[in-house]
């Protein structure tokens, strides 16, 4: 018989949200701002880079509202899609848009993040 010896493994439950019947009801996802900070790779700001829109409007492959402050990198849909729920819950307007030069969805708003802070 093998016996296999694994360390332990301590695993912090305060990252863990628990989720009732009654929190699923409307299918309502409640996505908080440290789930937005943790789902975008990068960001910058938006609005104050017009010379950007020249030389970088090609790139976005759906109609993208220059006029916002701030944009967000995530390197999949469903993490952009996630994060829209905070802005949608916080009152935010956004786009979202699939970056061709980066190979990354996108989304730009006025929510400014902690980075910014």
């Amino acid at each position: 018989m093998i016996h296999l010896d694994y360390p332990s493994i301590e695993v912090d439950h305060s990252l863990y949200q628990e989720v009732t019947a009654s929190d699923r009801k409307g299918n309502k996802m409640n996505v908080t701002e440290l789930d937005f900070e943790r789902l975008f790779t990068a960001q910058m700001e938006f609005a104050a880079n017009k010379g950007w829109k020249a030389e970088q409007e090609f790139r976005f492959d759906e109609g993208i509202n220059w006029d916002y402050k701030y944009i967000y990198w995530f390197d999949t849909y469903a993490e952009a899609l996630i994060a829209s729920q905070f802005l949608k819950i916080t009152d935010f307007g956004f786009n979202i848009s699939f970056d061709e030069a980066t190979e990354n969805w996108v989304i730009v708003t006025d929510y400014a993040a902690d980075w910014v802070k």
